[in-house]
């Protein structure tokens, strides 16, 4: 993780402050948006809790909070003994994303597929006839 990623992180944990938010929600929230927007690349390791704790000027309990938030959403993956890592592969949820300002079809092709709706039979399915 690079020092511009962490100053990022770190004005938006300190934006947030001003707010009625939960500090650890703030902390994952920052780093989703690094992940989201590429900052963070697929595979890249985290630091270690200490140093990251220290740069972002926050509890060690706070940032295992957020990373866990972070990993229950796929974001982020934990290797016992070997660090914190971005994941691969695009999260299973869209959850966090919609906030990107680009549209669903914008969405759907760059996780590699192709939008429309030939597989749609309308009402089908949803009780309405």
């Amino acid at each position: 993780m690079d020092a511009q990623a962490i100053a990022e992180i770190t004005g938006h944990i300190f934006r947030s402050r001003g707010q009625r938010t939960d500090l650890a929600d703030a902390v994952a929230d920052a780093i989703r948006q690094q992940i989201v927007s590429g900052a963070l690349a697929g595979g890249e390791r985290l630091n270690n809790e200490i140093e990251l704790a220290q740069a972002l000027e926050i509890s060690r309990p706070t940032l295992r909070e957020a990373t866990r938030t972070l990993i229950h959403y796929g974001l982020l993956v934990s290797r016992r003994g070997v660090g914190t890592f971005v994941t691969k592969r695009a999260p299973r949820l869209v959850h966090g994303q919609l906030d990107m300002g680009i549209s669903m079809t914008d969405l759907i092709r760059r996780v590699g597929r192709e939008p429309g709706s030939e597989h749609c039979n309308h009402h089908q399915g949803w009780g309405l006839g």
